[in-house]
């Protein structure tokens, strides 16, 4: 196993978002391109839903989209972590969940299993 499946299924990150990464890595997430090749639409629908013209794949969305990379430039300024991107998804993947680690470790945050009706956020911070 590689670095990025020990932290897919690492005991402490809950079900779904485990499900999430292990999605995104194998490219099974529905983006619009994926969409188009299962038939469920049209190739004219395959644009990214940020408005730059291009086609909406999981790379594009979470590497490449301009719109996008200033979502996850602000992410890494809340947890205080800079540095250069990967431009691969795995090594991303691996990047980000490092860092993260060192956030929670520091700032005191663990994840928790929430079995709450209104689905509330896994993250609590421990007082």
């Amino acid at each position: 196993m590689d670095d990025s499946n020990n932290l897919i299924w690492h005991t402490q990150v809950s079900l779904k978002v485990s499900i999430l990464a292990w999605r995104l890595l194998r490219d099974r997430l529905p983006t619009d391109t994926n969409l188009q090749n299962r038939g469920i639409i049209t190739a004219a629908d395959t644009y990214c839903s940020a408005g730059c013209e291009q086609a909406e794949t999981a790379q594009h969305l979470f590497l490449k989209c301009d719109t996008f990379a200033k979502i996850w430039q602000q992410v890494r300024c809340w947890i205080g972590v800079s540095g250069v991107d990967h431009n691969n998804l795995r090594a991303r993947f691996v990047q980000f969940t490092n860092c993260l680690g060192v956030w929670i470790g520091v700032s005191g945050v663990n994840f928790k299993k929430s079995y709450t009706f209104m689905n509330k956020t896994d993250l609590y911070i421990q007082k």
